[in-house]
Parts: C-alpha cells; structure tokens; sequence
C-alpha cells in the first residue's frame, strides 16, 4: 500500500504545523509496525519538505491553483507514483477523484467559529467524499458533523500521543527565570499581544521569553531584547526546558487536540493554556485555562500560576503528568491506520 500524504498548502490556509508534528510521530509509529506500507510527502516545489524523514514528491502551483509536476496534474502525479490513498488536512483536501482520501483534522479553524467562511463547500463536498475523518477529541468529532455535515460512522477519534522522552532527565539551557511560550500558527496572533503587553509590564513580569516552535513566514525578523527563539530540539531538551520553566503557555484558542499541552504536561511543567473544548476535553484540569482572547483573563491566570507555589504547584504537576501518560502514540497509530485499511 503507497500512501501520500498531501501537505501542499491551499491559500490562505498552509498545511498546518501542528499537524506535522502529529503525522510525524503517527508515522514513525507505522513505519516501525508495518514496513510493508510506503508513504511518500506531496509537497509544493521550492520548499522543504515538512515531513523531511519520507520520499518527496515536489509539485508546482501554476496560475489558477492547480497543482502540477512535471507538467501532469496531481491526479497523473498519483498514477506515476502508483498511490492508493491520500492523507490530507483538512484544511487543505484534495478534491480530485483518482484516489480515495482520509482527512486530519486537528483543528477546524476558521470554519469552527465562522461556518460561512470562505471554502465551506469544498471541505463539506471533501468530507463526504472522504473514506474517513482522524479527529483528534470528541469535540471536533462533534464539530466536524455540525459545521461540515460529515457522516458520523466516517470519524475516528485518535486522540495525541505524548512521547516519553520529554519526561527524560535533562538540563535546561536557558538561564532561569523563564516563560515558555509555545508557538504555532494557532497561538501567533495573541501571542504578539500577550508579549507586547509583557514589555510594558517588564518590572511586574522580568521573566525572559522562550519561544518555541517553527519558524513561520509572517513572525518578526527581530524578536528583541529577553527573547530566546527555538525552532526546534530533542524531546529530552525539550523536556527540560518545560520542566524548568515558571510555567507554559499555550494561547491557542482554537485548538482541537491539546498535543503542545499534553507534551507540557508530560514535561512536569505547570501549563497555562487558552480554553478551547478539545484542549479542556484531553487535558483535563491539570492546565490552569483562561479566556483565549482576553488580555486581561490572561494576566490574572499567570498571577494565579506563578502565585502557586508548594504543595499545590507539586500536586498540579503530579495530575498533569498522569493525564498525560494516558496518552501513547501506539494506540493513536492503531485508530490511524484502521482508516487506511477499511475500505
């Protein structure tokens, strides 16, 4: 069985990040337990690919959003590679006929809070052509029959997997005190805010910045003063970093599986995280929540995090790290590949 995966971006909406980051460790998971199953990455031309570990298969956008190789469409690119099954974002479906598709969807921004959004049709029309749909937590199951009408016998829930390296013992590299601040395509927009806002709180808040995450295209060329930028590093370093830190933060308001938030957690770090349903759903209350778009929600959460201290930051930590080992990617891999398989 040859399996594509489909990160090629659809404008405005490029393949999101996080959604690497899931496929990567599910893969890993596959490749181990079923070496009979080949994957290839479809990507745009030009760029690397983001899933650098598998076979690419580079495509050029033309003029008008078809995607091409060689000259041949997607669907002759399918054929010349002999795939059987697309897996795509949802965000980014294929819309073709020539091979059957399952779709991921981690989130289901910006459809989840807008369903008049600008593509709804295409992703209803890909959901119902679709062999099956991977959610991340019921809540975007839910969602995903509500906004995109998908029939519920197509939807998987898988949720996140945690690895367990970020529970390794391992030295952190960024003198204390710091914040984390987990950073994606999901938390960039208030994490601009939140940021600005702690500059011109310097005295109240001196703790330096460590973001963390991939670069993304529209993030500043110059982050300032107090700021430690990592794109990325080994799960044990990473652990480490957490696990120092006065806290996590995750300001993602429209977050449907809670994977940064688990891996905090995992960590033994205290995480302050932004709301969402699918985060609270799989995160449980280890995490200290707050209002995802208020400024003002935000700050009094630190307060209450940073002002926890003793037994009730330790007993925090302790149920954090117990919800977090509930999650394993063998068991995410299992549900995932059951959606390759079925026909």
């Amino acid at each position: 069985m040859h399996i594509g995966i489909n990160t090629l971006p659809l404008d405005p909406h490029p393949f999101p990040h996080h959604a690497h980051r899931y496929l990567a460790r599910v893969l890993a998971c596959i490749r181990k337990e079923k070496q009979a199953i080949q994957f290839s990455c479809l990507h745009e031309e030009g760029r690397a690919p983001g899933l650098p570990e598998l076979p690419a298969i580079p495509l050029e956008c033309k003029p008008g959003g078809l995607w091409r190789r060689g000259g041949a469409n997607l669907d002759a690119a399918i054929a010349e590679h002999k795939i059987d099954l697309l897996l795509s974002a949802i965000q980014t479906p294929y819309t073709g006929q020539a091979v059957p598709q399952v779709l991921l969807a981690l989130d289901l921004f910006p459809w989840d809070r807008n369903p008049a959004a600008p593509g709804i049709k295409t992703i209803k029309k890909a959901c119902a052509q679709a062999r099956h749909i991977i959610a991340p937590s019921e809540h975007v199951r839910r969602r995903c029959l509500e906004v995109f009408e998908a029939s519920m016998e197509k939807i998987v829930v898988a949720t996140p997997g945690v690895s367990t390296a970020l529970s390794e013992p391992a030295t952190p590299f960024v003198e204390k005190p710091y914040i984390v601040f987990l950073y994606d395509p999901l938390t960039a927009p208030l994490l601009d805010k939140i940021r600005a806002a702690l500059d011109a709180r310097i005295k109240e808040f001196p703790q330096t910045h460590v973001v963390v995450g991939p670069a993304l295209p529209e993030e500043p060329a110059q982050w300032g003063p107090r700021v430690v930028r990592i794109e990325q590093c080994p799960d044990n370093h990473l652990g480490g970093l957490y696990r120092e830190a006065d806290f996590v933060l995750y300001a993602g308001p429209d977050d449907g599986s809670g994977l940064r938030v688990l891996e905090g957690l995992a960590a033994g770090a205290p995480v302050l995280a932004a709301g969402s349903r699918g985060v609270m759903e799989n995160a449980g209350d280890a995490p200290i929540y707050f209002n995802g778009e208020s400024l003002d929600a935000y700050f009094q959460s630190m307060k209450r995090i940073l002002a926890e201290g003793g037994h009730a930051r330790n007993k925090r930590i302790h149920t954090g790290q117990q919800i977090a080992a509930r999650f394993r990617w063998d068991k995410t891999m299992w549900k995932v590949l059951s959606t390759f398989k079925a026909g």
